[in-house]
């Protein structure tokens, strides 16, 4: 179907330009936000893992003894996924968490990263130092769910943007040389005999509306 007026054509064209500049805004914000909360993450893995090679050093631990182990990371709400062995591979402990599900692999590579495990998705760090091995990591779900409520919001706010831009863009093109107004407007520079009976036409209506108030008046 071709597009016949300028109007048309440059509402279509405002409100697909504007669509995809607040669609390509939007992922950027999402992706911009998740990094920031993924390093926020991050860092507190990195301190978490830090603390407890300091404390390992400051006291000797039982790896018999759960509780003593789990007094390391009492203050750690959010990083409950824990495992401990040495470079031979002997597990000394292992976190609730880890123990109600399938068997937990720990990622062999000393970086943080994502890892999916049981049906979740984790951030899971892996750590050495002097023999002893620390994996530590949390879930991701509360910054998934923080990204898709900004990515709600932004979807519920782009329809009223959408009308917002496409209604004056409607307006514009009306005023535009090429829209209806500019149309008629042009017609009327054009034709000499429309000029003339312009200003007559405002006189004729203007002395029409007072000969109506003053006949109502009688």
């Amino acid at each position: 179907m071709k597009i016949a007026t300028l109007r048309a054509r440059v509402t279509l064209w405002s409100v697909g330009v504007v669509t995809i500049a607040l669609a390509l805004f939007a992922a950027g914000a999402a992706w911009s936000l998740r990094q920031e909360l993924i390093e926020n993450l991050d860092k507190d893995i990195k301190a978490e893992a830090h603390d407890f090679f300091i404390a390992l050093k400051q006291q000797r631990v039982d790896w018999r003894d759960r509780r003593s182990i789990e007094a390391f990371f009492d203050q750690s709400k959010r990083l409950r996924y824990l495992e401990i062995r040495n470079d031979a591979g002997h597990v000394f402990y292992r976190s609730q968490e880890l123990e109600k599900g399938p068997a937990f692999l720990m990622p062999g590579t000393p970086k943080l990263q994502n890892i999916a495990w049981n049906g979740r998705a984790l951030r899971f760090g892996v750590f050495h130092q002097d023999g002893i091995v620390l994996g530590i990591g949390g879930e991701t779900k509360e910054i998934t769910e923080t990204v898709a409520q900004l990515l709600v919001a932004y979807i519920a706010v782009l329809p009223v943007v959408i009308v917002a831009v496409g209604f004056g863009a409607w307006w514009v093109g009306g005023l535009a040389p090429g829209g209806s107004r500019g149309v008629r407007w042009r017609q009327f520079k054009q034709s000499p005999r429309k000029q003339k009976q312009f200003p007559r036409r405002i006189f004729t209506s203007g002395f029409q509306r007072r000969h109506r108030r003053m006949k109502s008046r009688i």
